[in-house]
């Protein structure tokens, strides 16, 4: 593999520009070989022709400027990244899959990094620079699950790059366009908003815009989760504000997810987010994009409007619509109150370990078998309660009563002849008829 600036290609340019030089000195009427006239006697020394090794030089730096930074495959950046595969390209610049030096002693799944190498109008631009420096060195002070890793922001010559954690997965852009004209199940969609909104209204949290959300700019990893890539390019906010009054021009944003203010230039915005991802939530949950893949300005002066979808409630419709607004005073402040009126809780704050003195939450199938046992256990306590209450007081044929008191006659004759016994003899009882039972 050449280097970017091989030898072979610099030589043959050496040669062709010093030939241009050696011909435009040249007089074809006068012999080379003769003494100089003495007017050009005191300045042989800056007239004499360069040297191949001077002209070589020359060519290389006419190279630099007219081809730019050659980077690719097979690049070594830093002597430390090997650049490996090209993964993708951006309004950015590119993303290649490298090697860190650094890390060949580890594991083979950790040696690896994604390197964005920068186009080339950035080197030949310092206020540029200077704004993606301060912007990744922001990135680096997000952490957060959902929200990809940035290392650093570096130079090698007139190369300049950004490394940042290397994820295997699938963009939520090619996911989409997989499995049209069909759209992803309900549950999964909604996972699918919730992770990605917690993710950027965390980054709100610590003042950092993303401006630029699309389906392109989400990776769904092999493990499932949901990650938001490019915060390492985005736009601080307004409580930070640029070095001059305008944003550098460099930004630029997907139209068919801009809403209308950035297409018009205006400074970054909370609810130019709320705009792209109210768009990108539409996308999820129909399968289309709210207007058809044009631009936000474009639907706008068309008099579009985004159809209902069927399977939103009415509160989760009005939610989403405002986020479609066209101006910002319309649309939601926040993405937590997107994601309220969606029916999807936002946690702006990354979820902390666990403390052992936290309660757990109780799960529910252990709480439904807690309800069940209790439920049974009243039951058998009424079940009880009925029978005991239902029982007779005495078994049949058993008179306990006749022994233990006597007779009604016998009781009268005590009072008439109190001092009088009378002997007692038991008798079976005889009910009489059509007379109550005395006892």
């Amino acid at each position: 593999m050449l280097p970017p600036y091989s030898t072979h290609r610099t030589g043959t340019m050496g040669l062709q520009l010093f030939k241009v030089e050696t011909s435009a000195t040249d007089e074809p009427d006068r012999d080379i070989t003769s003494p100089l006239p003495a007017e050009l006697t005191d300045h042989a020394s800056s007239a004499a022709l360069p040297s191949l090794q001077t002209a070589t030089w020359y060519a290389e730096q006419a190279a630099r400027v007219s081809n730019g930074p050659a980077a690719g495959p097979g690049t070594v950046l830093r002597q430390r990244y090997v650049l490996e595969q090209e993964l993708g390209r951006g309004g950015m610049g590119t993303v290649y899959r490298a090697l860190d030096r650094n890390k060949e002693d580890l594991p083979p799944s950790h040696r690896y990094v994604a390197v964005k190498v920068l186009r080339e109008e950035f080197a030949h631009r310092p206020d540029a620079l200077q704004a993606l420096r301060r912007e990744a060195h922001q990135a680096q002070a997000l952490s957060h699950p959902g929200i990809v890793n940035v290392f650093d922001f570096d130079r090698d010559g007139d190369v300049y790059f950004i490394t940042m954690e290397l994820l295997e997965g699938e963009l939520l852009s090619d996911l989409i366009q997989r499995i049209r004209p069909g759209k992803l199940p309900r549950q999964a969609a909604t996972d699918i908003l919730r992770d990605l909104g917690n993710a950027v209204a965390y980054a709100h949290s610590r003042g950092v815009l993303h401006m630029d959300l699309k389906p392109g700019n989400v990776m769904i990893t092999t493990q499932g989760d949901v990650r938001v890539l490019d915060f390492g390019l985005a736009h601080p906010h307004v409580t930070e504000p640029w070095i001059s009054d305008q944003p550098p021009p460099f930004h630029a944003a997907t139209p068919t997810y801009a809403s209308c203010e950035q297409l018009d230039g205006a400074a970054p915005d909370l609810r130019d987010d709320v705009f792209s991802l109210a768009c990108v939530a539409y996308e999820l949950l129909s399968g289309e994009h709210p207007f058809g893949r044009c631009s936000a300005r474009e639907a706008r002066d068309q008099g579009q409007r985004p159809r209902r979808i069927r399977g939103l409630s009415r509160r989760e419709w009005r939610a989403l619509h405002h986020g479609l607004a066209w101006n910002r005073s319309d649309r939601p402040r926040s993405v937590a109150d997107l994601l309220v009126g969606l029916g999807l809780v936002a946690t702006p704050q990354p979820a902390h370990p666990r403390h052992r003195f936290e309660r757990h939450p109780v799960r529910p199938g252990i709480a439904r078998w807690w309800l069940a046992v209790v439920g049974l256990g009243i039951l058998a306590v009424g079940l009880y309660a009925a029978s005991v209450r239902l029982a007779p007081d005495s078994v049949p044929g058993i008179l306990p009563d006749e022994i233990a008191r006597p007779s009604p006659r016998a009781r009268n004759r005590r009072r008439q002849s109190p001092q009088q016994s009378i002997p007692l003899q038991w008798t079976p009882h005889r009910p009489v008829r059509n007379s109550p039972t005395p006892w």
